[in-house]
C-alpha cells in the first residue's frame, strides 16, 4: 500500500473519530431537543464533515417516519442543490418546505423561498440552454 493511500485512510479513521466525539457531546448537551430538532443537527455535524449521504439518509428517515417540518424539506433542498447538484429533487423539497413553512416564522420563510428562487433560476436557465437558437 502507497503512503498516500495509508494516510488518506488514517485522515479518514481520524475523522470518524472527530465525528463521534463531536456526536456524543452533542447527544449529551441537546437532552432538552425534540427529535427532529437533534436530527437536523446531526444531519449538520454529517455534512460539515462532508458525510453528505448520511445527512440526507438522517432527514429522510424523518420523512419516511411521519416527521415533516419546512426546516426538514429546506435541508434536504439544499443538500440537494448545493452539494449533489441535483435541482428537480431540490425543487421537490424546497416547494414543500415553502407550503409547510410557518407564517411566523420568517428566517426559515425566507430561507425556504431563497431555496426555491435558486431552483427555479437554474430550471430556466437550463431551459433556456435547451431551446434551438435562431
Amino acid at each position: 500500500m502507497d503512503d498516500t493511500k495509508c494516510a488518506y485512510q488514517d485522515y479518514q479513521r481520524a475523522a470518524l473519530r472527530g465525528l463521534c466525539e463531536a456526536y456524543k457531546e452533542f447527544s449529551s448537551s441537546a437532552k432538552n431537543f425534540n427529535f427532529d430538532a437533534k436530527a437536523l443537527a446531526l444531519a449538520n455535524l454529517y455534512t460539515e464533515n462532508g458525510l453528505i449521504a448520511d445527512a440526507i439518509a438522517t432527514l429522510e428517515k424523518l420523512l419516511n417516519n411521519g416527521v415533516q417540518t419546512a426546516p426538514i424539506y429546506r435541508t434536504l433542498g439544499d443538500l440537494y442543490l448545493k452539494y449533489l447538484l441535483l435541482v428537480p429533487q431540490a425543487n421537490v423539497y424546497y416547494s414543500k418546505a415553502v407550503e409547510l413553512v410557518d407564517a411566523e416564522d420568517v428566517e426559515e420563510q425566507k430561507a425556504a423561498q431563497d431555496g426555491l428562487k435558486q431552483v427555479q433560476k437554474a430550471l430556466a436557465d437550463h431551459d433556456s440552454n435547451k431551446s434551438p437558437k435562431r
